[in-house]
């Protein structure tokens, strides 16, 4: 799904779709099929704006390295817990949640984890039939290239498109949409995470700019609502644009190379925290 969101900490293209309605049902002035192409483009957009501008591994590299941050397991979703997700929406929302992890420690260059996580990875595609993807052959090549971050996270990130695009071939945009949302909620939980123990100026710039991507992934989320079983995310999603906003006022106030406070990040950190949690105990 992207270099996967942990890695989408920065999301720069412009929304490129003006106000329409939320609902594509609602849009009885059109023909079904008109009604269709604009959603498809329009949740096409919404998708691409949030995989798109993803800063590479390098940058990412650099921003760890100048903040002092050293790998903590504990923020992770438990392994042992893939085999708990029994519906297809939790198990689509918690492959994009495994599959930031998997991203996370790549980027530190933890391989042993990494293979943990790429077995969580595995088993919740075979339980939504995402067939070729994360198979025996992915494996052995993140196998073969465990010792080079860059080349992991490439592969790694190819995957993940190609599960995205198995969906929307397969016309299960919904499961799409509750993948990358995972994906997104499980990014910014740990950049919170990461931004509070660093104090770092630069994650908290990049936390901050995710205020746009957010706007498109409750686009994306409407125009395919949850299920009954995550009807909550929705909502929840946008609880977390007022957070943001006032996360990107008080710290455009600051001087420019001053820290950042961790009570900065108090309403968006116990937000993000319920949220994650309804998704990973469901």
């Amino acid at each position: 799904m992207n270099k996967i969101v942990f890695a989408a900490l920065t999301i720069t293209l412009p929304f490129l779709f003006s106000s329409c309605s939320s609902n594509p049902d609602t849009q009885d002035d059109m023909d079904s099929d008109t009604v269709k192409t604009v959603v498809d483009v329009r949740v096409k957009a919404n998708a691409q704006n949030i995989f798109n501008s993803i800063p590479d591994p390098k940058k990412l590299t650099d921003m760890i390295s100048d903040a002092n941050l050293e790998y903590d397991g504990s923020l992770l979703n438990n392994p042992d817990k893939y085999t708990s997700y029994g519906t297809d929406d939790f198990k689509a929302l918690n492959l994009g949640v495994y599959g930031t992890d998997l991203s996370f420690t790549s980027l530190f260059e933890q391989t042993q984890e990494s293979m943990l996580y790429l077995k969580c990875v595995n088993q919740l595609c075979k339980g939504l039939g995402i067939s070729g993807v994360f198979d025996e052959r992915t494996t052995d090549r993140i196998d073969a290239n465990k010792d080079n971050r860059d080349s992991l996270l490439d592969i790694i990130s190819k995957s993940f498109w190609e599960a995205d695009r198995f969906l929307k071939e397969n016309q299960r945009g919904h499961s799409s949409a509750l993948l990358i949302a995972g994906g997104w909620i499980e990014g910014i939980y740990l950049a919170d995470k990461l931004a509070i123990n660093s104090k770092s100026r630069k994650i908290t710039d990049e936390i901050i700019k995710q205020k746009s991507s957010l706007k498109d992934l409750i686009a994306l989320m409407e125009a395919y609502p949850p299920g009954e079983d995550t009807k909550f995310l929705l909502d929840d999603l946008r609880t977390l644009l007022t957070p943001l906003e006032d996360l990107s006022v008080k710290v455009a106030a600051l001087d420019k190379k001053a820290e950042v406070d961790p009570a900065l990040f108090k309403d968006l950190d116990e937000r993000i925290i319920v949220i994650r949690k309804k998704i990973t105990q469901n």
